[in-house]
């Protein structure tokens, strides 16, 4: 009986060998890691594998008069779990059945189970657009289902299932609650850099196509697979892993079915960091004194309390670590949005495709030092109260600039030779900072961050250096230092 189920998600793949039976349990685990009731039930009859995966394959399920048992994986009742692998006598023993002898078997697992009020039901289902699915689709309708998860792999055969998959979801009116691409990158176990092994940016490519949510990249994690047979979670064991920081980005976008960012003035804080950083290895998490550049930045953006949510960008675990220690969310980017040749606004653009709810967006580079609550607080202020589409931060120059053509010569660019300028009678130039980059979704989306409607926050010339070089992260450190002194 599934009356007592609050949501309902099916876990589905266009093909076998995915991982889907992998992620079905780490998602049902997370959520139960994330304070929720949780059931799993495996519905793949040909290869159950949930108990083996949960380490209780020598349990076994009786039946009451009102229907089957679960088995409790805890004293407390949070998490049960329902197969047909319990039903068997052996483990080696197949399941040779005829079509309609399944379709009786799913639906009655699909309606007397007796499962307690549980928050989530994961379902994993069998691989494919078998016979099996429409029997599953068509109880879907006579319950509460919330929609399916879809998992594919990078590689185009398994893309080419899922698009099958997403097709036949739409003609049976499952709702598509997003995709996740599994084996993505090999995480080496012992330096934890991930390589791409297959090809990347299929996951997200597809869910471009389908418009719908990519809820998460998952690399081939050696670590995960040390976990089976214990129905432990990846968050519980390994919490600093990125395969733990995807599964809780996906539970927090299941959950919460979007963060309610509806209103026309909410605005997401969104740091970039990624880890190939080339003039100082992983840049971000350089230190300044005794906080590393994003530790710095976060803890200004949560001093500035005039944001409604704040994320971080990365691709790598440790950057991923140190934001969690903040309480920041944490978005795991494909490898292929994190290279050498990406752009920021490509980058942004991959961040708010996996979260469509976001209206507006403030883009703030960690890598800027002196970055103060006091320019947060006047973008966002500028933004919401007047009519710009976006605000960006800029500090002001009174250099006279020249150009010099090989043809021409010298010429200049911002001032007549033959009436100089006066610094005090010169309003100077404004020259763009990389501090803070404040626009609106459908701005983003055109790929760029301004328009002829923005807005402009001033930096201090004292504030304004960047990082992005050994002798910059030295200076720094040398004018924290003294600004510290100054203030005792």
């Amino acid at each position: 009986m599934v009356d007592n189920v609050k949501h309902v998600i099916l876990v589905l793949s266009g093909k076998g060998g995915v991982g889907k039976s992998t992620v079905s349990a780490q998602l049902a685990l997370s959520l139960k890691e994330a304070g929720y009731k949780v059931g799993l039930l495996d519905i793949d009859l040909c290869g159950p594998s949930i108990p083996h995966m949960m380490g209780v394959e020598d349990r076994s399920v009786y039946q009451s008069e009102a229907g089957w048992v679960p088995i409790y994986l805890d004293e407390q009742k949070r998490f049960a779990v329902m197969s047909i692998g319990f039903l068997l006598k052996n483990r080696d023993d197949a399941v040779i059945w005829r079509g309609p002898k399944k379709t009786v078997m799913i639906r009655q697992f699909l309606k007397d189970v007796q499962w307690e009020d549980l928050d989530y039901l994961i379902i994993d289902t069998p691989p494919g657009t078998s016979d099996e699915h429409i029997t599953v689709m068509e109880c879907m309708k006579e319950i509460n289902c919330d929609g399916a998860v879809v998992v594919t792999t990078p590689q185009q055969v398994s893309l080419e299932d899922v698009r099958k998959e997403l097709t036949f979801c739409n003609k049976t009116d499952i709702k598509i609650l997003g995709i996740i691409e599994n084996m993505s990158g090999f995480v080496c176990p012992e330096c934890m850099d991930c390589s791409n092994i297959f090809s990347s940016g299929g996951g997200d490519s597809l869910a471009n196509l389908a418009k719908v949510p990519l809820l998460g990249t998952l690399p081939i994690e050696p670590r995960i697979q040390t976990l089976a047979q214990t129905g432990v979670s990846i968050i519980k064991e390994y919490p600093e892993t990125t395969s733990a920081a995807v599964f809780k980005q996906i539970v927090r976008l299941l959950c919460a079915g979007y963060q309610n960012y509806s209103s026309d003035n909410s605005v997401v804080a969104l740091i970039l960091a990624r880890g190939g950083s080339k003039g100082i290895p992983l840049k971000n998490l350089a230190k300044i004194g005794n906080d590393t550049l994003l530790a710095r930045s976060l803890k200004t953006i949560f001093r500035s309390h005039i944001f409604d949510d704040v994320w971080v960008s990365t691709d790598h675990d440790q950057i991923g670590a140190e934001a969690m220690k903040f309480n920041a969310n944490v978005h795991i980017r494909p490898s292929h949005t994190a290279g050498d040749n990406t752009t920021s606004i490509e980058s942004v653009q991959e961040f708010l495709n996996c979260h469509p709810e976001i209206r507006n967006l403030a883009l703030i580079q960690c890598t800027s030092v002196f970055l103060k609550e006091q320019y947060l607080r006047e973008a966002v202020h500028l933004f919401r109260n007047t009519q710009v589409d976006c605000v960006f931060s800029v500090t002001r120059s009174f250099e006279l600039r020249w150009s010099h053509n090989f043809k021409s010569g010298l010429s200049p660019l911002n001032f007549d030779p033959k009436h100089r300028p006066r610094r005090q009678d010169w309003n100077g130039e404004l020259v763009e900072t990389g501090m803070i980059y404040l626009a609106k979704k459908t701005l983003l989306q055109n790929g760029v961050f301004q328009n002829e409607r923005c807005g402009f926050v001033e930096v201090h010339a004292d504030d304004e250096l960047e990082i992005d070089s050994v002798a910059q992260l030295q200076l720094a450190n040398v004018l924290v230092k003294l600004r510290e002194n100054s203030l005792e």
